[in-house]
């Protein structure tokens, strides 16, 4: 593996409904992956060297950059992105087939009622590294509403990502990454979990909100309103 600009480590930040886990499995044919992993006294990553592939969670990136600076900054750094529109679909359609809105007993009983709900600020994953620092019985509803925050509220700005991964255009440029950095692996990426996306008509309500909401998101990931 060949990495730019002189840079060290692989750090793969992994987002919701992005094809991550496929991803992540294809990388892990190219080696073992080194995972920011919870411990009863907190994170830590282990047994770190040059050319290592890391990955850590979207939710935890800024626990991960303070923590770990200089693996950080020497990261080349990859994410996933995708349309925020089909993500919230996606998302939302996810969440009801696994039944966590139903066993949470969510008044939220859509996408919109989701974005507008008070306990989205409530429980957000981006202020809280919840599986230490929160009670167990609220982990799933910290888990439904981090699916419909901003890539930035984590911590992520232009500056920090290397490369973009389009969902919509997954295979392609993760061979085309692949090329990038010298990775030769002949198999293609088999997109595991792959969800179909219900074709749901969104209103110019919900189009809005979700627009508004993640207004940074579409313009870091150049995604048209």
């Amino acid at each position: 593996m060949l990495l730019p600009n002189n840079k060290k480590y692989l750090l793969y930040i992994k987002t919701a409904k992005t094809g991550g886990t496929s991803f992540l499995e294809h990388l892990e044919g190219c080696g073992n992956v080194k995972k920011y992993e919870r411990r009863k006294s907190g994170r830590k990553l282990s047994d770190v060297k040059e050319n290592d592939i890391i990955m850590i969670q979207n939710d935890i990136l800024m626990k991960f950059s303070k923590q770990y600076p200089e693996i950080y900054r020497d990261s080349y750094k990859i994410i996933i992105s995708r349309n925020p529109y089909t993500k919230c679909i996606s998302s939302y359609d996810y969440l009801e087939r696994i039944s966590f809105l139903k066993d949470v007993n969510a008044k939220e009983k859509n996408v919109k009622e989701l974005l507008m709900s008070e306990r989205y600020y409530e429980y957000d994953s981006s202020k809280y590294d919840y599986k230490i620092e929160c009670d167990e019985k609220d982990w799933k509803l910290f888990s439904i509403f981090g699916h419909f925050f901003l890539e930035q509220s984590f911590g992520l700005d232009k500056e920090d990502i290397d490369v973009v991964i389009r969902f919509e255009n997954l295979e392609k440029d993760v061979v085309d990454l692949f090329k990038k950095i010298d990775i030769n692996i002949k198999k293609r990426m088999p997109h595991k979990k792959k969800s179909i996306v219900p074709k749901m008509e969104l209103d110019e309500d919900v189009k809005s909100l979700i627009y508004e909401k993640f207004k940074a998101d579409f313009e870091l990931f150049d995604y048209p309103k």
